[in-house]
């Protein structure tokens, strides 16, 4: 049983660490998505959180995922929109998302995105519309305001808990 558990454990941490990000722009827009393991470190009374290489996770382990895009054109980068589907074996962490420079968009289903807090489900149950939970969330979307120069570089950052 424990290998097992081991087992699906690796599996999510590759799923996490290979997590695909996807941008859209007429120009060529690299993008790149690194992962750590938010670790907690008390020392002398203080608290200090840290990142570092996810060697391995367990449920509840926070992973904070650094979204890299840089413009490779050499033309300014018009309506670039960056989409980070998450794996299955985490759950969005809701209002840590950086987005100063773009609109930060949600989804359920990959297909439709609305802002953060304003993205609408169907429940199974009464087939009413509500919010939806950070559980349901499965991508992330960020919509740049501006265009992006040629070799300019951002980043985003958000974090995901591990079921």
């Amino acid at each position: 049983m424990r290998g097992q558990a081991m087992r699906k454990i690796a599996g999510m941490l590759a799923a996490i660490v290979a997590a695909a990000g996807v941008a859209l722009a007429a120009q060529p827009i690299e993008v790149r998505i690194e992962a750590f393991k938010e670790v907690v470190i008390e020392k002398d009374g203080k608290t200090e959180r840290r990142w570092a290489p996810p060697k391995s996770v367990v449920p509840g382990d926070v992973i904070v995922y650094r979204v890299r895009f840089a413009n490779k054109g050499d033309k300014p980068a018009e309506d670039v929109v960056v989409t980070d589907p998450l794996p299955k074996g985490v759950v969005y962490i809701p209002g840590s998302a950086t987005h100063p420079e773009a609109e930060l968009l949600v989804s359920a289903d990959g297909k439709r995105f609305a802002p953060e807090g304003k993205l609408f489900v169907r429940d199974e149950k009464t087939g009413k519309k509500r919010p939806a939970r950070p559980e349901e969330i499965r991508a992330l979307r960020w919509k740049l305001k501006k265009p992006l120069a040629p070799g300019a570089e951002g980043r985003f950052v958000f974090k995901a808990k591990v079921r």
